[in-house]
């Protein structure tokens, strides 16, 4: 039985968290569909919750740290977590309620004034032996979509399987972990999906389908009303999340062959910057009314952000001596995030709150930094960047990643 804060923080989490999360039509965003299949899952609805009640304190500037109502629903849904861990041993689980939990259970770890290392790294391997050991892999990477559809909900546009959420939901939390990766936090289950490249492409073709289909037509035979320009958009994203991760484990010591491995990574994202026309029509575009969608805007600043931590994944650290590509990389970082401020809500969107993390601690301009300060909204990231600014000062003016991770590691 919901009470009337439940009913509060969930009608906040549909209306304004959800469409804040995604720069898709409400009516397509993943966090409204996550929702929907939340309600009906008793455990998932509870973690929802802890994320819904957490989230609305932020929003009403009440506290940053999550509320008693928040704090009830985690340790309530963690006690169902495991009561369903020790039944699958037994009988078949409803993976769909284990993803989405472990997905509000990251988005609840992840929204703190400090990440916590330790519990994060936790769940991160928690999430990796559920998914090996189900084989949920395999069961979302089939190669044709699940027909017929279920489960269509009032107020929205679209119906979607459990298989396509399920593989939604993997991908959501294959980025979220190869996010906190970036920090020295998880990376266990983000290197379990990195070494599987053909079934993460087929999960990544599936968790779409939503994004892709007719608004009024639910027939997956048709052709989509969404134009080539959002498919690229959307695969330069999802690629750019890889490319991510793979520079992830080059930073922290994972190649065999880190300089052989660092020139196909510069080479997969000078193919993709060639093949992406919009990455740098942005930087170069002077119309103040252009067009282009939020998403591209977002996918480019991530882009010219994931130049820069490959230069700087190894020696000599964030603030060193530019090479020319770096140098550029920064300018159009930049200059396409300031563009893309003005175009929409970004605050909560943690790939370009990382965009500008990356921005404020390469570049030695004073008015930038402070800019970045003044638009890093994450509270999280935004503690994360003043203290390695002070830690990169103390070191002359040049960190590491290897010095960033222990900082973060420290807190």
């Amino acid at each position: 039985m919901l009470g009337n804060k439940d009913i509060q923080a969930l009608s906040f989490h549909r209306t304004i968290f959800a469409p804040l999360k995604s720069t898709q039509d409400s009516s397509r965003s993943a966090h409204s569909l996550f929702l929907h299949r939340a309600f009906d899952r008793r455990m998932a609805l509870h973690f929802l919750l802890a994320v819904s009640h957490h989230e609305l304190a932020i929003y009403q500037d009440r506290s940053h740290d999550p509320p008693q109502e928040s704090c009830l629903h985690y340790r309530r849904g963690t006690e169902l977590l495991q009561q369903q861990t020790q039944a699958h041993k037994t009988t078949p689980n409803d993976h769909l309620n284990m993803m989405l939990s472990f997905l509000y259970m990251y988005l609840f770890w992840m929204r703190r004034s400090r990440l916590d290392p330790i519990k994060i790294r936790a769940l991160s391997k928690i999430v990796y032996v559920y998914m090996r050991d189900s084989d949920l892999n395999d069961l979302c990477s089939l190669r044709e979509p699940p027909l017929p559809l279920t489960h269509s909900y009032p107020g929205l546009a679209i119906a979607t399987s459990d298989q396509i959420l399920l593989a939604r939901t993997i991908i959501y939390l294959y980025d979220r972990d190869g996010f906190c990766s970036f920090f020295g936090c998880g990376g266990t289950l983000a290197e379990f999906v990195t070494g599987m490249p053909e079934k993460r492409h087929a999960l990544w073709q599936i968790s779409r389908i939503p994004f892709l289909w007719p608004m009024t037509d639910m027939d997956l035979s048709t052709t989509s009303d969404m134009p080539d320009e959002d498919r690229t958009i959307l695969d330069v994203y999802f690629e750019l999340i890889i490319l991510h991760q793979e520079i992830n484990r080059l930073s922290q010591g994972f190649v065999e062959s880190p300089d052989e491995a660092w020139t196909k990574l510069r080479q997969r994202l000078d193919l993709l910057k060639q093949g992406a026309s919009f990455i740098t029509f942005l930087v170069e575009d002077k119309d103040l009314r252009s067009t282009k969608s939020l998403m591209a805007y977002v996918t480019s600043t991530v882009f010219y952000a994931t130049c820069i931590y490959l230069d700087r994944a190894t020696v000599p650290g964030f603030g060193g001596p530019r090479s020319s590509s770096t140098d550029q990389a920064l300018s159009s970082l930049l200059k396409v995030s300031y563009k893309t401020v003005s175009m929409g809500s970004v605050q909560l969107l943690e790939r370009f709150q990382w965009a500008l993390l990356i921005a404020g601690i390469e570049t030695s301009d004073e008015i930038h930094r402070h800019w970045v300060i003044s638009s890093i909204s994450d509270m999280g990231i935004r503690d994360i960047f003043r203290v390695i600014l002070d830690e990169k000062f103390r070191l002359g003016g040049v960190i590491s990643m290897r010095d960033i991770r222990q900082l973060i590691g420290k807190s």
